[in-house]
């Protein structure tokens, strides 16, 4: 294999690399022993963390159910009256019916009325 300049500039990316990934992980190791003794004292609160991912998970699956019936009639209204105004009317309005109360969580959840 010939050492070109391209083939130079690309063993040099990779030496770079494994130097700053040397340093890196030689820097989390001296930090790791002072965050080791901290570490014995955290309780998680597990059945508040599956109840809040059991509450994304149903949250995910109501978007996606809710996104498989707006297709569904939109295809269907689409169909029906030979055009597109009556499907993208419904389109908006449910749109609209599905973000909107999940956007208004959110924000309502993180403080920022």
């Amino acid at each position: 294999m010939a050492l070109t300049r391209r083939n130079l500039f690309k063993v040099l990316q990779w030496v770079f690399a494994a130097v700053v990934l040397f340093f890196a992980g030689r820097s989390l190791l001296t930090q790791w022993t002072k965050v080791e003794s901290r570490l014995t004292h955290i309780q998680f609160g597990w059945e508040w963390i599956l109840a809040s991912t059991a509450l994304i998970l149903i949250t995910y699956a109501l978007l996606i159910l809710g996104g498989g019936a707006t297709l569904a009639t939109t295809c269907r209204l689409t169909t029906a009256s030979g055009g597109f105004g009556g499907a993208l009317a419904f389109v908006a309005l449910a749109v609209l019916a599905l973000f909107a109360p999940i956007r208004l969580a959110f924000t309502g959840a993180t403080g920022a009325v």
